[in-house]
């Protein structure tokens, strides 16, 4: 029979998947993801993988200094799992990604939107399939919290915390996430909700949401609740042909 070689170089029987695929890979195995900017020195990166749904903070990467840059591009070179890609000096070094926080458990997380809400927090809304392969809708506010140094000397740690109970919205598609009145508030446009859909497939409705952020001796925290105001049913444009 023939066989081929995987990603890690080992030959496997011709018809049997590898055990590594270069699908597998931090990036590459991303089904849906979402990257912007909080302010001019913190990027997120929210996405799903099959091993769930979950956002990282890279902070410092945009204002560090060159002697900084250059550590960090020679910290990447010298590591011994880092690829030639990363070890390319041509290349920017890649930006230093703090640990992954789970919005959503196991790989059903289909699609996901996510907006600022302030430069310290914003919204991720994720799309996710149950064993019927129902769609349904929910969403999770991020927060960032500055943590003081262990050690003296050092420098503060910037965190994202864990998040909390998502806001269910139901069955449906998700379309997209607006933020609006300065991050305490956002609105959720989505399909095949209730029954807006049902005489038009294509038609969309947008419901809103409210945040609010709570300082307690726990920390911050984070409420959502849906408004009170009716979905705005939009129904797309009939085009008569002459």
């Amino acid at each position: 029979s023939e066989s081929f070689v995987a990603t890690t170089g080992a030959a496997v029987p011709g018809g049997v998947a590898p055990r590594f695929a270069w699908w597998e890979g931090d990036l590459l195995g991303m089904s849906s993801r979402k990257v912007f900017a909080l302010t001019s020195d913190l990027v997120v990166m929210c996405y799903a993988r099959v091993d769930g749904g979950g956002c990282k903070v890279a902070a410092g990467a945009f204002n560090s200094t060159a002697h900084n840059r250059g550590q960090i591009a020679e910290s990447s070179r010298n590591a011994s799992d880092a690829s030639s890609i990363a070890r390319d000096p041509r290349l920017l070094p890649s930006l230093p990604w703090g640990d992954p926080r789970l919005f959503e458990d196991g790989g059903n997380v289909t699609r996901i939107e996510a907006e600022r809400l302030a430069k310290d927090r914003f919204v991720v809304c994720f799309q996710r399939s149950d064993a019927h392969r129902q769609q349904s809708i929910a969403c999770s506010v991020g927060i960032l919290t500055v943590e003081a140094p262990e050690l003296e000397g050092s420098e503060e740690v910037l965190r994202l915390q864990e998040f909390g109970q998502p806001l269910e919205l139901g069955f449906g598609h998700l379309i997209a996430v607006s933020v609006i009145e300065a991050g305490k508030r956002f609105a959720v446009c989505h399909r095949d909700h209730k029954a807006v859909a049902k005489s038009n497939p294509m038609a969309m409705a947008c419901n809103w949401a409210e945040v609010h952020v709570a300082e307690d001796a726990a920390g911050s925290g984070a409420v959502l609740h849906w408004t009170d105001d009716t979905a705005l049913e939009i129904l797309p444009a009939s085009v008569e042909r002459s």
